[in-house]
């Protein structure tokens, strides 16, 4: 598997919409109809870098949007931030 970080969007937007092995996906729905509640650990592994590439996909994403304009861009905001945290 290659390192996430080092994808591009467009190699992490493909990865993230391919569909699963087929065999994988079906053993899996047989495994949990048949009342298995655990996914196997191919399955379980796709999964999981799927949510990884989101995951990255999401925070370059936020990070893009950061930097374009400041986070608290006024005392009101920043107030309204920090009110929920005073009791912290």
């Amino acid at each position: 598997m290659n390192n996430i970080k080092r994808l591009s969007r467009a190699e992490l937007a493909c990865e993230l919409i391919t569909m699963p092995d087929a065999p994988a996906t079906a053993d899996a729905t047989v495994s949990y109809a048949a009342g298995g509640a655990s996914i196997p650990p191919p399955l379980d592994a796709q999964v999981s870098r799927k949510l990884s590439v989101a995951r990255e996909l999401l925070l370059r994403d936020l990070a893009v949007t950061m930097r374009k304009r400041p986070v608290m861009s006024s005392p009101i905001a920043a107030r309204e931030w920090l009110d929920p945290h005073k009791s912290i």
